[in-house]
């Protein structure tokens, strides 16, 4: 056997196939081994380094001074662990757009991404959220009023925010987040893009309800907050593949 018949056997195909009904598939997408070692380095990195520093402040006592340097190092790790999630998400979206249900590899991919690109990844997601969302917020911080007109700007920033951001992921630049793009491509699929910002609902709902009515035990501060992280970064994913999935199924119309 020819080693590249070798190597064929033993690598497992992409999980292209659902085992379970879509909505509860959807909510299994990021239960694959990669994805749930990203997940785990995403929400207990902090954690490690954040106990780290403290053990070692309580040691050293007054000379815990001494530490700025390397809790200089820590935040660097903590922005370069941020950067590889939000690139993650990007890749888990183009990946989902191939047909994949299950979280990626990411030395598989053929993708040779280096932490510029990682950061770059960061600023697109960032400014695709600032760009929607942006001109609502503005309002409200200069007329301090929750009316009609705050309201309207927010939806209309959420109705378009899901298509800016596959557009955004999809063209790996800025040029994602121009109106001649986004526009025609909801238009051109406008039952199939309501249903999927109505599935992203509920992803961002059982965050939000989390949030909202997680009991604030300050005595369990500390386990609050790692478990929303991982509810989030989970759910994050989960948002991915929604919008990853609907590029899948309509490619063909899509400008």
């Amino acid at each position: 056997m020819e080693l590249e018949e070798l190597n064929a056997v033993q690598q497992p195909e992409p999980d292209t196939i659902r085992k379970l009904p879509w909505l509860i598939d959807v909510f299994c997408y990021p239960t694959s081994v990669p994805g749930l070692t990203i997940l785990g380095i995403y929400v207990f990195t902090p954690v490690i380094l954040s106990l780290a520093m403290s053990a070692l402040s309580s040691v050293l006592g007054p000379l815990s001074v001494l530490l700025m340097p390397l809790g200089l190092v820590f935040l660097i790790i903590n922005i370069v662990v941020s950067a590889y999630m939000f690139w993650y998400f990007g890749l888990c979206i183009r990946q989902s757009a191939s047909g994949l249900v299950r979280a990626p590899e990411t030395l598989n991919t053929g993708m040779q991404d280096d932490f510029p690109e990682m950061a770059m990844d960061l600023l697109r997601i960032v400014c695709c959220a600032a760009v929607c969302l942006g001109p609502g917020l503005i309002y409200y911080s200069f007329t301090k009023r929750m009316d009609w007109v705050l309201w309207l700007l927010l939806g209309l920033g959420i109705f378009f925010m899901p298509m800016a951001l596959l557009a955004t992921v999809m063209f790996g630049s800025f040029d994602g987040l121009n109106p001649t793009v986004i526009i025609p491509s909801i238009f051109s699929t406008f039952l199939g893009y309501c249903a999927s910002v109505l599935a992203l609902c509920v992803p961002v709902a059982i965050a939000l309800g989390v949030m909202v009515f997680l009991p604030k035990d300050s005595n369990h501060a500390a386990a609050l907050a790692v478990l929303l992280r991982v509810l989030y970064a989970y759910l994050a994913l989960v948002v991915a593949h929604i919008l990853g999935r609907f590029y899948y199924r309509n490619a063909e119309r899509l400008y």
